[in-house]
């Protein structure tokens, strides 16, 4: 099993999906809008609004954890890392995917969101707080260093668009 937390829309659990057919696939999200869409777009998947800090599953439940672009939005990371890790099997995977460095391309991509916003957004706040979610979030050697202190061990991490985004793959062990 598989559980896809901060799900959002839905868009990395369809991905999920597809590239495990014979997975069931949950999505976890706190926003009740958020899953309407989600369902709509994945009428074949399972989501189930809940809280990342008091997940409603019992211990050692999944193969595979996901969050992708969510944990920067949790108040208190290392209660939902110790949720995580509840709820992965032994052995298990956690994925985590967000933004990474604050290097100059991180600038730029700043520069290029409110440049966008300005010119074709109608309601900017939403993508503001986006620059200023990422830019408050640490880093990815730093989250690598929480998430070790939490019980996971990191198997690799993949870093794009020069460092702007980044990827851990973590287990349970």
């Amino acid at each position: 099993m598989i559980l896809d937390l901060c799900c959002g829309t839905g868009d990395f659990t369809k991905i999920f999906s597809k590239l495990n057919p014979s997975a069931r696939v949950i999505g976890l999200d706190n926003s009740i809008d958020m899953l309407k869409l989600a369902k709509f777009k994945n009428p074949h998947s399972s989501f189930i609004q809940g809280d990342c800090l008091n997940l409603p599953f019992g211990e050692n439940e999944f193969d595979i954890v996901t969050a992708g672009f969510g944990l920067r939005n949790i108040e208190d990371r290392n209660k939902a890392l110790s949720q995580i890790h509840k709820v992965l099997k032994d052995g298990g995977q956690f994925l985590h995917l967000d933004f990474g460095k604050h290097n100059l391309f991180s600038k730029i991509f700043d520069l290029y969101v409110k440049f966008l916003t300005v010119f074709f957004v109608k309601n900017p706040e939403p993508y503001l707080y986006l620059i200023e979610s990422k830019n408050d979030y640490p880093e990815p050697n730093e989250l690598i260093q929480e998430f070790e202190d939490c019980g996971f061990k990191m198997l690799k991490r993949k870093d794009f668009l020069f460092g702007v985004i980044s990827a851990q793959v973590f287990i349970k062990g």
